[in-house]
């Protein structure tokens, strides 16, 4: 059982874990907590496989709270993401370059990951 002093380190925790996950994918981890005027992104990452962008959205949830992690996405936390990926690709110069929204929900059972899912092009901005 991990021993996290607040919730920003535990989520600090999942995304690290998550980003190992998308590495053994295939995936080249940019950047994680990427901070911008209209909020963060919690890993930015390049899909080798398909040469691509992806924006990653990490949500973990206790599986005994009977909440699933994807729930936590709604259209308000998805436009925010979409106003940071605006703003990341503006200010890092990203052109002609496609991009994806993916969402991943790490399943927790007393702090430990049971399960970690992942929705490829979870949402699309406007």
């Amino acid at each position: 059982m991990n021993n996290f002093e607040n919730k920003r380190d535990k989520g600090e925790f999942y995304e690290e874990k998550v980003a190992e996950y998308l590495r053994k994918k295939g995936y080249n981890i940019v950047e994680q907590n990427y901070h911008s005027h209209f909020g963060e992104i919690d890993i930015i990452a390049e899909d080798r496989a398909k040469p691509l962008l992806v924006f990653v959205e990490v949500k973990a949830r206790e599986k005994s709270k009977g909440v699933h992690p994807f729930e936590a996405v709604d259209i308000r936390k998805q436009q925010t993401i979409i106003r940071a990926a605006q703003e990341y690709m503006m200010m890092h110069r990203v052109e002609d370059t496609y991009i994806r929204f993916d969402v991943v929900g790490v399943i927790i059972d007393d702090d430990v990951i049971e399960k970690i899912e992942v929705i490829q092009d979870a949402f699309q901005a406007g």
